[in-house]
């Protein structure tokens, strides 16, 4: 999900121009962002109860269907859509940093938060290649809805292949 949120705030400006949002305004959406993210480092810790099954197959279904949503609208009905991968990132990016603090000693959380940056950087390479082709030749609606389409078909392997796993450091 870190992936598509790069995408997300790299190529928005690109779909809030293209629906009629004035450039002023995205300062607003920026500083609207930039809530969604203090709030959820505020809040995520509640989470924390439910099965990480359950919460990462919550999260990634509504980043999803965000990403669906702004892909067809094609208006600006669908900006506060855009905001829906926001908010499963921030809501659960602290629960996966806890979750590999528990799993590593102290003296290497920092080499495995960077080994977790490292994967994603991977990742954003062939799919922002992806999406600038996509947007290139179709639009850049066109390019969230195919996202949109790729998260759902990550859901299905994350739920296919998931095992529940209980820490092995407290």
């Amino acid at each position: 999900m870190g992936v598509t949120l790069v995408l997300m705030d790299e190529y928005g400006q690109l779909y809030f121009v293209g629906v009629g949002v004035p450039l002023f305004a995205l300062g607003y959406l920026a500083a609207l962002g930039i809530r969604i993210e203090a709030v959820g480092g505020k809040f995520a810790y509640r989470l924390s109860r439910f099965s990480r099954k359950k919460l990462f197959a919550v999260a990634t279904a509504v980043s999803a269907i965000g990403f669906i949503i702004v892909g067809i609208s094609k208006s600006w009905y669908g900006l506060p859509f855009a905001f829906l991968p926001l908010l499963a990132y921030f809501f659960t990016y602290p629960l996966v940093l806890n979750d590999l603090h528990q799993e590593l000693p102290s003296g290497q959380w920092a080499t495995g938060e960077s080994f977790v940056s490292l994967l994603r950087g991977l990742a954003f390479i062939p799919l922002s290649l992806v999406f600038s082709g996509v947007a290139e030749r179709n639009s850049i609606t066109t390019t969230y809805l195919v996202i949109g389409m790729l998260v759902t078909l990550y859901l299905g392997v994350f739920l296919f292949t998931y095992r529940s796993h209980k820490p092995t450091m407290s």
